[in-house]
């Protein structure tokens, strides 16, 4: 799917071109393998969520799972993405310091250890506190140490973002996949458009105090999205937080040679189909399917921001919370 899309509004009615590259069903490479030869073909073409790809293509075959814990590897997988977004990109787009020092030894972490991880989200956050547990005031409160000059690596990224984004600024609201959609996507034409669901990883976050509070004041904002990724990254510094993989996991319980899995750019899921053991059809559907098909997430973000000159930082916040796997451009005029 290779797809132009044309987005006119903002102050002074500019269009912005987003131009996405094509999303490679690389499911194809698969047919005639093994079962097993399957799982580790498609965990190795996906460097950047290759455990997760991995994890939903053993549930998609019907095999049990490694006898090594996937949810420890999905999770150093969706820390090290977060972190590069967070520490590295934002800061950069936003002419902040990046926090370097921090973000490789967030990298580094290679197995959770309690101490370490305390230690890292204390770095990270400067409390104690868990932030998806505040209110409007107390999120304020804290980005106001910020403000003060006394902060964390973090929290001035996140008081600059909170004083530049507007409220409205990208609104919009989907509803998460239900299995039906999972399926109906499937039985579809590759290239068909899927009905428009979030597919990220904000549902696993919506009914948290923090994104609750947002969402009442704000709607499904831009800033929210974002937020939803910070939550991600902390959860990461916890121990293997199951419950942020569950969703994902129970979205093919009932559906015969589908599975699906938790990445961090959300739900992955793959297809398959084995005959006398081996594998004769295969199909993958990145949550990057979902959001930049006509109608999806991306476009409808798109269209809900203003479209200046003076902004090419907000263009790259948009992709950075969509954070599609594909190569996106954006141009105005």
């Amino acid at each position: 799917m290779i797809g132009s899309l044309t987005l006119s509004g903002g102050d002074n009615g500019r269009p912005w071109h987003i131009a996405c590259g094509a999303v490679v069903d690389a499911g194809q490479l698969c047919v005639g393998l093994t079962p097993r030869e399957a799982v580790a073909r498609v965990s190795g073409l996906f460097s950047l969520c290759g455990m997760a790809h991995g994890v939903a293509a053993t549930r998609a075959l019907g095999l049990p799972e490694a006898g090594t814990d996937p949810y420890e590897a999905m999770r150093l997988e969706i820390l090290r993405d977060h972190a590069l977004a967070l520490l590295l990109e934002w800061p950069r787009w936003l002419d902040l310091p990046p926090a370097r020092d921090l973000l490789a030894r967030l990298v580094g972490t290679k197995v959770y250890d309690r101490a370490t991880c305390a230690a890292l989200r204390r770095e990270l956050t400067g409390t104690v506190e868990d932030i998806a547990a505040f209110d409007l005031p107390a999120l304020e409160h804290w980005l106001e140490t910020a403000r003060g000059g006394q902060a964390p690596v973090l929290v001035p990224v996140l008081a600059c973002l909170r004083d530049r984004l507007r409220a409205g600024w990208g609104r919009v609201a989907l509803p998460p996949p239900g299995p039906a959609d999972i399926g109906a996507a499937f039985s579809a034409a590759h290239d068909a458009p899927p009905a428009p669901r979030d597919m990220g990883i904000l549902p696993d976050h919506e009914a948290r105090p923090l994104i609750r509070a947002l969402i009442g004041a704000e709607g499904v904002s831009l800033f929210v999205r974002l937020m939803a990724r910070v939550l991600d990254l902390v959860d990461c510094l916890h121990p293997v937080p199951r419950a942020l993989f569950a969703r994902a996991a129970r979205l093919s319980m009932n559906l015969p040679g589908i599975g699906t899995a938790r990445a961090a750019r959300g739900v992955v899921a793959h297809r398959a189909v084995v005959r006398q053991g081996r594998v004769a059809a295969y199909s993958i559907l990145s949550p990057t399917f979902w959001h930049v098909a006509p109608g999806g997430l991306l476009p409808r973000i798109a269209a809900a921001l203003p479209v200046e000159r003076r902004r090419p930082w907000l263009a790259r916040l948009m992709l950075s919370c969509v954070n599609p796997c594909v190569p996106v451009t954006v141009r105005e005029g």
